[in-house]
């Protein structure tokens, strides 16, 4: 009798593993051949964001900017500009038709009366600015601003003439500067 249960459990056992797989031999491998490597696509070429159309007063700007540095040229610094900066100053300059110097009026100051007085001699010592083109002259003047970046030893660059990313003092910052 004990026999017959333990036959009977072994049977009810087997009945609840799951079924189990034939064997079957794995196929022999056929050897294909490797299809031939697929020729590298040429990587298109990172394309060159171009730089966008500057407007008649960014020229303008560019212009009298570069009439200033070459009046100031001692007082001009053509590297890059530190990563601080001991003063930025902002100023609003109203030229006539001739180039005559008709305002300046700041904008933005660190503080530092010195530097911004020495922003204000630079555009008076520079005067006559050259002419504006007739496009951009309004009610008989032209109205733009500068910024003056200042160093530690007083030498300053203007921003209109700053080369690029290294030059503006608003990109690029977090970059090491070689």
């Amino acid at each position: 009798m004990k026999l017959r249960l333990i036959a009977l459990a072994a049977l009810a056992l087997a009945a609840c593993a799951p079924p189990r797989e034939p064997q079957v031999p794995p196929a022999p491998a056929v050897e294909t051949p490797a299809p031939p490597p697929a020729e590298a696509a040429p990587k298109p070429e990172a394309a060159a964001v171009p730089a966008r159309p500057r407007t008649p007063l960014e020229l303008y700007k560019e212009d009298v900017a570069k009439h200033l540095a070459a009046r100031s040229a001692e007082r001009v610094y053509a590297e890059p500009p530190p990563h601080f900066l001991r003063s930025i100053v902002v100023l609003q300059v109203a030229v006539d038709r001739q180039g005559t110097v008709t305002a300046v009026k700041t904008l933005r100051t660190n503080g530092y009366k010195d530097l911004e007085q020495a922003a204000h001699r630079s555009v008076r010592a520079a005067a006559p600015l050259p002419a504006p083109p007739a496009a951009l002259v309004r009610a008989g003047h032209v109205e733009f601003t500068e910024t003056w970046l200042f160093r530690d030893d007083g030498r300053f660059q203007l921003r209109s003439l700053a080369a690029g990313e290294q030059g503006d003092p608003q990109k690029g910052w977090d970059q090491p500067r070689r």
